[in-house]
């Protein structure tokens, strides 16, 4: 993909919830990458309110608990922790919690990146497509175009 875009003098997006992972090293060695092989680079977050981002952190995260997390209700039924458990019991959880959330992963790219744009994702002026490429991602003229002629089905999750 890099040699491509570079070849083409094209631009390249990369996307992963992942990116709110990274520790302030992986940040610069990430701006390092970039820097050395694009003159913009325009980082991108999405924020989602504390209490509905916890919520869907918290269920997504519970996709990969293994049955040995599991709290024994008696002696033979167990459950999955609870967000309150999770919260109040689990320290790992609550670093990950303070490490990834937006308002905390969007200072470490700050540090190293001039362009960083943070999405609001309640924002309902717009669809978050429509304002990913018209708004925030410079030189998307004809998808802009195209999303502002289409009726975009409204997608809501509800996790």
């Amino acid at each position: 993909g890099v040699e491509i875009s570079q070849k083409n003098h094209n631009s390249l997006l990369v996307s992963a919830e992942q990116f709110s992972n990274v520790e302030i090293e992986g940040v610069e060695k990430l701006h390092e990458y970039l820097s050395n092989r694009w003159d913009n680079v325009t980082i991108v977050a999405a924020y989602r309110r504390y209490y509905e981002w916890i919520v869907s952190f918290y269920n997504e995260r519970q996709k990969d608990v293994i049955f040995n997390d599991a709290i024994s209700a008696n002696k033979t039924d167990r459950l999955l922790p609870s967000l309150y458990h999770e919260l109040r019991f689990n320290s790992v959880f609550n670093e990950e919690i303070r490490h990834k959330y937006t308002l905390s992963a969007v200072p470490r790219y700050q540090m190293y990146f001039e362009n960083v744009v943070v999405m609001n994702y309640h924002d309902k002026s717009k669809s978050i497509l429509e304002r990913f490429y018209c708004d925030v991602l410079p030189g998307a003229i004809e998808t802009c175009r195209k999303l502002k002629s289409i009726k975009v089905s409204k997608s809501i999750n509800t996790s």
